[in-house]
This record gives structure tokens, sequence and C-alpha cells, in this order.
């Protein structure tokens, strides 16, 4: 999947996860070895109710909660062989509570944190590394266009650029000196209303709006050479086989312009690509 402010809130709510679990398994295990049993086990249960504020909301969260609470009056009514009645309420309520507590603002946390992120996910339009537009900013671009094309009887043409980095075979330092000078070379080569974007790793695409089939051939056929001649200087037996060209124009090609709008949009994890206008 492409790295987007999304996979970044999953990356953060897995760690999270996990640096929760571990905390609650190292208490737990002191708890144990001072031999607060009963209190061991209630630190575990902190674990069902992290992953459910953290995957669910306050409402995976809560539930998460009550179903620890139920454990934990079930721990009490089996470890505890004798203890007053008032101390042992005392005792399930506040920790009931404090489930409770954890879950609904663990949970009401990680809701506004995902919709932040989520929120500038919609905002995110150019890619750092190559200063082209990102994926989601591109498919918005071609929904763009299908409309303006449908509405105005014109066309546009579609053409993706993408290689192998890892046969390439350079540092991360090269690549991203790579990357950056194809960059550029796009730049170049293209008019202002073309749109032209980093895709994935090694993957570039061009919006040529206007450009019906013969044009966009005219245009690839002095790309290509340019491209290729940029990817030598790293890798001298670079070649025109090394490097995976496809060329789309509406209307001839309008079934596989939908179908690459829906494996980027699959590849950035969203099911909606919202329209420029919409940002």
């Amino acid at each position: 999947m492409i790295d987007t402010p999304a996979k970044r809130y999953h990356n953060v709510s897995q760690l999270f996860l996990i640096l929760g679990t571990i905390i609650a398994m190292l208490t737990s295990f002191i708890l144990f070895y001072r031999g607060t049993t009963i209190e061991a086990y209630a630190q575990m249960l902190f674990i069902p109710i992290i992953a459910g504020a953290v995957y669910y909301g306050k409402k995976g969260g809560f539930i998460a909660a009550i179903g620890a609470g139920v454990v934990y009056i079930l721990l009490l009514l089996f470890l505890v062989e004798s203890q007053l009645a008032q101390v042992v309420t005392l005792t399930i309520t506040l920790r009931i509570i404090f489930f409770c507590f954890m879950g609904i603002v663990g949970g009401l946390l990680f809701e506004k944190f995902k919709e932040q992120v989520m929120d500038l996910e919609e905002k995110v339009l150019v890619n750092e590394e190559s200063g082209l537009y990102t994926a989601r900013y591109f498919i918005t671009v071609i929904q763009q266009e299908i409309d303006r094309a449908t509405r105005y009887k014109s066309t546009f043409s579609i053409i993706t650029f993408k290689f192998n980095l890892l046969k390439i075979g350079i540092s991360k330092r090269a690549e991203k000196k790579l990357i950056k000078d194809l960059g550029e070379m796009f730049k170049q080569q293209t008019r202002i209303v073309d749109e032209i974007a980093y895709l994935s790793r090694g993957d570039f695409g061009v919006v040529l709006p206007e450009i019906d089939k013969k044009g966009a051939k005219i245009f690839l056929d002095r790309i290509k050479e340019k491209f290729i001649e940029i990817v030598k200087k790293k890798k001298k037996d670079f070649s025109e086989s090394d490097l995976n060209i496809k060329m789309f124009t509406y209307q001839d090609n309008l079934s596989e312009i939908e179908k690459l709008i829906s494996q980027y949009a699959e590849k950035i994890g969203v099911s909606h690509i919202k329209r420029p206008k919409e940002l």
C-alpha cells in the first residue's frame, strides 16, 4: 500500500496497542510476583479494552470494558475466599468504572485522532519525495476529466510509467535523487494543463487533457527516451524492456481507465475519492 496519512495512523494504532500490551503485561507480572493475583489479572484485562478503543472507537472501548468488568467479577468470585462483602463490592465498582473510563475516553481520543488524520489525508496533494502530485489527487483529476470529456464530447489520455526500483540496486539517498530528477524531467516536458503524479514506488502517471491517442503517442516517445536516459545514469544497462508503460485514451479505453482508478483507490485504502472541488 502507498504511504499515506491513513497508513501512518494504522501504524501508530498498532504501536499504541503493542506498547499498551507490553505495559499491561509488565505491570501484571510485577503484581503477580508481589502476590496480588487478582490485580495482576485485572491489568491483563486492559489489553482488550485498549484494542477495542483503538480499532472501534468509544463503542468498542465501552463494550470491551463491560466484558472486562464481567471477567473481573468472575475472577473475584472464584479467587476471593474470604473478604468483607462491602470491600469486594467497592473494589468491583471502582474497577468497572475505571475500565469504562479507559474504554470510552480512549475510544473518543482515537476517534478524534482518526478524524484529523483522515481530514489531512483528503488534503495531501503533493508527494514530497518527487515534487509531483499524489495518487489520491491523480485519480480525482481522472474523474474530473471523465466528467469534462463526457459533458463536452472531448477526449484525454493517461500514460503510466513504472519500473522496478529494487532491480536498480541503489541506496536510499540515490533513489530519492533519481525520483526527484525524474519528477523535474516530467515537469519540464509537460504543459501547464497536464497533471503529473508519483503514484507509488517507481510508478509515475500523467494525465493529458484534450490529447487523443496520436498526440499521446508522440508525447510518450519523447518522454520515454528522456526517462530511460535519466535512469541509465544510475543503472547503465537499464533499457525500454525494464520500463512498463501503459497508455489509455478516453473513450477507447474507458473500462481500463475505471479499472485504473479502482486499483489506485485500493492501494491508498479508500472507497471514495473526492473530486478536486470537494477537497
